[in-house]
């Protein structure tokens, strides 16, 4: 599933020379265009942190808001360790790489079974403050499964991937600190849009799936999982960060896994796209 969508990313480029890719270059131009928008708005609070900026306060963040916060991006970084370790294991796997690199219907309706139900199990479980606890077992195996998925990608990457992964760090990085300059309750008005974007997402990877590899309707719909995912997850990113630190302020139940999953899988994500961009480059 995952191996045809790395392909036809990479048809786009052919085609582009041969002057049929004109839905994708302006989706890829629009995308910029959000950017530097993205980009601007970044520039503008870090010069002028709005007034209800996190910025202001954290000197004064209680030791529990610290801990709290620490306890999440730890668990980040283990999880991405774990994800690697997933994808380097399904790709020494014959087997593995038949079901997450098929095109059929059954591998692509597995793969988002297997992810959506690790996941959903995940978020189910609450939080007894153990790391070695029942929900820090599912959440590091959803992230070996969700490494096995991509794994795909990574062979088709090449290269681009260590370029990818850096890229991903500066983003997100830049993310958070655009989270602590901008107004604390910005991602409050990101929650439709960036909701919507993510159904939106959903129909245009299901319906890469079935329509013709190199056919128009093919490379639009590439293009928008590519460069509008970009945008997306980069969006959903700032909201995810920005949300967590919200929460560690508050008083009562803190899930600093819950937080991790949906910070990681942004940080995934923007790493997909920006492997299927920069593998196309590398020609």
């Amino acid at each position: 599933m995952l191996a045809r969508i790395a392909m036809q990313s990479r048809q786009i480029r052919t085609k582009a020379k041969q002057g049929n890719s004109g839905a994708a270059q302006a989706i890829a131009i629009g995308s910029g265009v959000n950017g530097l928008g993205g980009l601007a708005y970044s520039l503008k609070h870090a010069i002028s942190p709005a007034d209800s900026a996190m910025l202001h306060n954290v000197a004064v963040w209680p030791k529990y808001v610290k801990d709290r916060l620490s306890g999440t991006f730890q668990y980040c970084l283990a999880g991405c360790g774990v994800t690697a370790l997933g994808g380097m294991a399904a790709l020494r796997s014959p087997t593995a790489m038949r079901l997450f690199g098929g095109n059929s219907m059954m591998s692509m309706f597995g793969c988002i079974a297997l992810m959506m139900g690790s996941g959903m199990a995940v978020q189910m479980v609450p939080f007894n403050g153990s790391p070695l606890g029942t929900k820090a077992a599912l959440y590091y195996l959803h992230m070996g499964i969700v490494g096995a998925v991509i794994s795909p990608i990574c062979a088709a990457g090449g290269p681009a991937c260590l370029r990818a992964a850096g890229a991903t760090l500066a983003i997100m990085s830049g993310l958070a600190m655009t989270g602590m300059v901008a107004p604390n309750d910005a991602y409050i008005s990101m929650y439709g849009p960036v909701n919507a974007g993510c159904f939106l997402m959903l129909g245009a990877c299901v319906m890469s799936m079935v329509a013709p590899p190199m056919g128009a309707l093919s490379m639009g719909l590439q293009s928008v999982v590519t460069f509008g995912g970009l945008a997306l997850f980069t969006a959903k990113g700032f909201m995810d960060l920005q949300k967590c630190a919200d929460r560690a302020q508050q008083p009562g139940q803190f899930d600093p896994i819950n937080h991790a999953l949906h910070i990681t899988m942004d940080a995934i994500n923007i790493f997909i796209r920006l492997v299927m961009v920069m593998g196309n480059r590398k020609k």
